[in-house]
């Protein structure tokens, strides 16, 4: 699998929809019913969409960390712990 930023000619699949969305996908659990529920648009191969989704799932980002490049760690960690909280 090749993610391009641009290519010539027609894509396999291409996904689109909210960054909430696309990270929801990615779950490990319940990434397949995120990714087919409606939110997300799939065109294409599906299948390829599919192993994007489990690729998405198998990584393992430290999102607090990029968070607090733009807001400092004290607000990145305090945001983080309110998505904890609220999705526990």
């Amino acid at each position: 699998m090749r993610l391009l930023g641009s290519i010539e000619g027609e894509p396999d699949a291409t996904l689109a929809g909210s960054p909430l969305d696309l990270v929801r996908a990615s779950d490990k659990e319940q990434g397949h019913a995120q990714l087919f529920a409606g939110n997300v648009q799939i065109d294409g191969d599906t299948a390829v969409a599919q192993r994007f989704s489990e690729a998405l799932g198998g990584l393992d980002i430290d999102w607090e960390e990029q968070l607090s490049r733009f807001t400092g760690d004290i607000v990145a960690h305090e945001i983080g712990r309110s998505v904890r909280a609220a999705s526990g």
